[in-house]
């Protein structure tokens, strides 16, 4: 997988346009690290999403945003899977599709936007060990960077990338013939910069 220099570097989370070799694309935003020698290496915590997963989340943006800036945000339980996918956006988390959702919840009295995905277990949604809970300041990065990384999508450029914070980027990758949009944590090691465990 390959990717290059269209970056939107915006307090410490990257947005990537990533390619792979199989002709996929994918948005990538994930949080970077630094590592011992200047360089970044990628995280854990991140997300990847496809053409359709990042359309949807583009969209909802507005939404999302106007919950992530209120001071009671709406916070939804994991339900059963018919209840779930019936539920309105602003009666709780924005479908994504492929069991990815975005959804304002609290952490530490600290309003997040939450992407992850979820698994069926028992006929519920649970979530699921990927995802990203990114803070106000990296979804106004990602909103500022939204119509770059859109266009970078459907021009396939693996080049494009939008920096969300210091160790966060979110850019368009490519895997296995699908593009997706991927948001991911780095950390940096040795001057290489690696992918961290947490993304979507």
């Amino acid at each position: 997988m390959t990717s290059a220099g269209c970056r939107a570097l915006v307090t410490g989370v990257r947005c990537d346009v990533l390619h792979a070799p199989a002709g996929t694309w994918a948005l990538d935003l994930r949080q970077w690290h630094a590592g011992s020698d200047a360089g970044l290496i990628p995280g854990k915590k991140g997300v990847r999403l496809g053409r359709e997963q990042a359309s949807a989340l583009l969209a909802a943006a507005p939404l999302l945003d106007s919950k992530l800036n209120r001071k009671a945000p709406i916070t939804v339980q994991p339900g059963p899977v018919s209840e779930a996918a019936d539920r309105p956006p602003d009666a709780g988390p924005v479908e994504l599709g492929s069991n990815k959702r975005a959804e304002v919840t609290t952490f530490k009295g600290r309003s997040l936007l939450s992407l992850r995905e979820y698994y069926e277990k028992d006929g519920q949604l649970l979530p699921g060990k990927r995802g990203i809970a990114l803070a106000a300041d990296q979804v106004l990065a990602l909103l500022t960077a939204a119509p770059q990384l859109t266009a970078g999508l459907e021009r396939r450029d693996d080049s494009c990338r939008a920096q969300l914070s210091a160790s966060r980027r979110a850019g368009v990758s490519a895997f296995k013939g699908r593009h997706s949009i991927d948001i991911r944590e780095w950390y940096e090691v040795s001057q290489a910069v690696m992918s961290g465990g947490r993304h979507l």
